[in-house]
């Protein structure tokens, strides 16, 4: 499920790149849709996955979230000024990827 939420954020980012007003909203809806996916299943695996100090990793995951965001959101403007909207996408398109692979390294981390 996790991997699909990427996929979406991937396909969505992508469509925004269309000349159809039609396809560019329809693409924000997927990056939201995607983004939450993984926000809401990556939120409650945090809780999940540690049995004690549920609090403190929960906190951990918040601070990480934050301060990426605050980080990545701040990265985005020179992408933006080097390469305009392009650009911007493909930086969304590039996270999306890593999370795809982390999301397939953990879970076989898991397996074994």
């Amino acid at each position: 499920m996790m991997m699909s939420g990427f996929a979406l954020m991937i396909v969505g980012s992508l469509m925004t790149l269309l000349s159809s007003l039609f396809g560019i909203i329809i693409g924000i809806a997927f990056i939201t849709t995607g983004f939450f996916i993984t926000h809401s299943l990556t939120s409650s695996s945090v809780g999940a996955e540690n049995k004690q100090a549920k609090a403190h990793a929960s906190s951990l995951y918040l601070l990480f979230y934050y301060m990426g965001s605050s980080i990545v959101g701040s990265a985005g403007g020179w992408f933006w000024l080097h390469g305009g909207w392009s650009a911007i996408v493909g930086l969304t398109v590039f996270l999306s990827l890593i999370g795809i692979f982390l999301a397939v390294y953990t879970s076989h981390a898991k397996a074994h």
